[in-house]
């Protein structure tokens, strides 16, 4: 299961949680249990979202037309040769 499939499906346990008869001491700590879980998982999404964005590098000069993908290292490297 992929995370965000896991944050779908927890943030339908938490729209689901005040119908299902739990007493209330326990869907105070389940849904305390939950929003800390869906905060962890926002948080790593988020992270992994800025380091896809971290990855791409925007060509050098305006002219440069090369493969946005392709980092600085491998650049310098066909340049070369």
């Amino acid at each position: 299961m992929g995370k965000e499939t896991l944050v779908m499906f927890l943030g339908v346990w938490v729209a689901v949680q005040s119908f299902l008869g739990f007493p209330i001491a326990w869907d105070m700590v389940i849904l305390a249990v939950l929003g800390t879980a869906l905060l962890c998982l926002g948080i790593i999404l988020r992270h992994e979202a800025l380091v896809r964005l971290r990855k791409r590098v925007i060509p050098e000069t305006p002219g440069d037309r090369t493969s946005t993908t392709i980092g600085n290292e491998e650049r310098n490297e066909v340049s070369r040769g």
